[in-house]
Parts: structure tokens; sequence; C-alpha cells
């Protein structure tokens, strides 16, 4: 059985691909200007954005 899939569906994940590598880019750029890794201590542990942009886009990839 095929399923019929809209011209907006189609579209939309493309879309979001390419946002999610904008961000990673605009990341590591601001991390070459600031000499190191941005981030933020959340809940008590340190995350750096171009990592967790990384496991969004693997994440995205994967469909969960």
């Amino acid at each position: 059985m095929t399923t019929s899939i809209s011209e907006f569906e189609r579209n939309k994940p493309r879309e979001t691909y390419k946002q999610i590598n904008l961000l990673i880019k605009m990341q590591k750029d601001k991390d070459k200007r600031i000499n190191g890794n941005a981030g933020a201590q959340i809940n008590g542990k340190w995350l750096v954005f171009k990592e967790e942009l990384e496991k969004l886009k693997v994440l995205f990839l994967k469909g969960e």
C-alpha cells in the first residue's frame, strides 16, 4: 500500500535539515571567534551548543 505524501510534508524535513545545518555552521563560527566552545550550564551540567545541535541533527535523521 502506497501512502500519498503532500508537497508540504515532503519539503518540510528538508527545510528543517537545512536550518539545523545552518545553526551548526553559525555555532562553529562563533566558537572560532571566541577561541573555545560556547555553551550553558543546565541542571548543573555544562552543555556545548555545537554538540547539542549535532545531537539534534542525528535524532532528526533517525526520525526520532
